[in-house]
């Protein structure tokens, strides 16, 4: 884990993949669904770093539960019983986040965008990704994506097919 601010966005010495991965989490309301967020992005099988965007206005309370949430990321499984109970397991990573913490006063996705998008090109990222607190990403997102922009060297952006669940 390391803590960067805004105006150093030096990562390389702590660079443990070719693909950067940026989030804003802005609010902690539903750490549930942040952590199964932070859950699949430790599971990937294709190592990314995550840098971690949250405001300047962060409590110090807020900062030690966004890393706790890192650190030790659910899974948060739900299913009723023979009785009709809704009843909740959580599974544990046992995969770990190589995460920087980064303060911003940005607030809309373009700010955040250009800031991350400069932190992976100042970085030397090969590649990079932006999601968002509730994106639960497929295990072999990055893996899959990785190996496919190395056949495709004339393929300069690979988008994720979306489908709509609502």
């Amino acid at each position: 884990m390391n803590i960067k601010m805004k105006e150093s966005m030096n990562l390389k010495d702590s660079k443990n993949s070719n693909t950067l991965v940026a989030i804003y989490v802005d609010d902690l309301s539903n750490v549930i669904t942040l952590e199964e967020t932070f859950y699949s992005v430790s599971k990937q099988t294709h190592n990314v770093d995550l840098l971690v965007f949250h405001p300047d206005t962060f409590t110090d309370e807020q900062i030690v539960s966004l890393k706790a949430s890192l650190e030790n990321p659910k899974l948060v499984l739900r299913k009723q019983n023979q009785e009709g109970i809704l009843e909740e397991q959580k599974m544990e990573s046992d995969g770990k986040i190589n995460y920087f913490l980064t303060k911003t006063n940005s607030n809309n996705f373009s700010q955040i965008f250009n800031e991350a998008f400069n932190a992976a090109s100042e970085n030397e990222y090969d590649f990079f990704s932006i999601i968002e607190p509730n994106d639960v990403v497929g295990l072999n997102w990055y893996a899959q994506a990785n190996h496919y922009a190395l056949e495709n060297e004339n393929i300069s952006m690979f988008f994720p097919i979306i489908r709509n669940t609502v």
